[in-house]
């Protein structure tokens, strides 16, 4: 009896929910895929750090041309003409691009509120555009995360070594689309993936060495550098604001 339980929740969620999320995707590409190109049309209008976003996303030739086309005009008109410090530049380019980047982001949302049903707007909420589907990836990496180690239950190195295997593969594809609409959220993103590989290493290590003391306290510095990499960045953007 609880197996034919336990076959029916796995049919519904580890399987059933990327699945559904899949299908409703797949059923509205074109509305998805409009509102992807029009983003794409916007980000081409910033410059710098938004630019490598945009190319990540891996629009069409033809995208990229009328996104090139886009750009130019821009790119030409933020050549400092004056003799202001670079700092100073630099500082006005930023405030420009963020809030371009505040505009694109209300716009975008107007196309969501317009084109996209309660449930689409759910299943995209926090990612841009470009990488409307990177829900699917979240399910998957979750999945494998937690599931895929559970068949490997007599071998407890094993286990460890796909979780090292799937947080690298993870912290390559945050770090490589950097999907999420805040840069912070990106950041975080990356951090929490460092950490999650560095506490399966300290698994490891731990199973080898459990008795020396250097490599304990060379884990612990490990484990917790990135919490606090984190915590120093909010820090000095709460400071900034005030």
């Amino acid at each position: 009896a609880f197996m034919i339980v336990a076959l029916v929740l796995v049919a519904l969620y580890p399987i059933g929910i990327p699945l559904f999320f899949w299908y409703t995707l797949s059923s509205n590409k074109a509305e998805f895929e409009m509102i992807r190109h029009e983003e794409l049309l916007l980000m081409a209008n910033t410059s710098s750090e938004k630019h490598g976003k945009m190319i990540r996303a891996k629009p069409s030739k033809a995208e990229l041309k009328e996104a090139v086309q886009a750009s130019a005009p821009l790119m030409a008109a933020e050549q400092p003409t004056d003799n202001r410090p670079a700092k100073q530049i630099i500082e006005e380019i930023r405030a420009q691009e963020k809030k371009k980047r505040a505009e694109i982001d209300a716009h975008v949302e107007q196309l969501k509120q317009k084109h996209l049903s309660p449930t689409l707007r759910k299943i995209c909420a926090g990612y841009e555009m470009r990488c409307y589907w990177f829900e699917l990836f979240e399910c998957a990496r979750k999945i494998l995360l937690v599931a895929l180690p559970i068949f490997f239950k007599d071998y407890p190195d094993m286990q460890l070594t796909l979780g090292l295997i799937i947080c690298f593969l993870t912290y390559g594809m945050y770090s490589g689309y950097a999907p999420f609409i805040k840069d912070d959220d990106d950041f975080l993103q990356v951090m929490s993936q460092v950490s999650i590989f560095f506490s399966l290493l300290s698994s490891i290590v731990l199973s080898t060495n459990p008795d020396s003391k250097p490599m304990m306290v060379l884990l612990m510095l490990m484990l917790l550098v990135p919490p606090l990499i984190s915590l120093s960045k909010q820090l000095k953007k709460c400071v900034k604001v005030v």
